[in-house]
């Protein structure tokens, strides 16, 4: 397992995300979640999530496997957590109690679930 490469993903995802949600505040005005923004977030999360993990594992000497799965989605939460906490809620938010949404508990699971997947498909 790769630490430096499987932070810089995580930060890859985290700007992603983050692009994401500014895109869906500021640019369609979602401000308040409603169902269109849940859709539209967790299918945008599937997709890089998908596409930054697989990106992760792409080398042939990576080693991956379920576990290296696992530990590579927790890397990315830790480093959403740590980007949220120093940079999003700070500037956009305010709040604590982002972290502790409903759709960011999910987002956290999908992440470590997909990785995991992807860490075995590439087994």
């Amino acid at each position: 397992m790769n630490i430096f490469r499987a932070i810089v993903f995580g930060i890859a995802l985290w700007t992603l995300l983050f692009a994401e949600q500014t895109i869906a505040i500021f640019g369609f005005e979602l401000i308040k979640p409603n169902t269109l923004y849940y859709i539209i977030h967790i299918i945008l999360l599937i997709l890089f999530t998908f596409f930054t993990a697989l990106s992760y594992f792409w080398s042939k000497d990576m080693n991956s496997g379920f576990t290296h799965g696992i530990i590579l989605g927790l890397v990315f939460i830790i480093v959403i957590i740590l980007f949220d906490i120093f940079l999003t809620i700070p500037l956009m938010i305010n709040n604590l109690n982002y972290l502790y949404r409903i759709d960011r508990i999910i987002s956290y699971f999908l992440i470590i679930i997909l990785s995991s997947l992807i860490g075995l498909i590439r087994n």
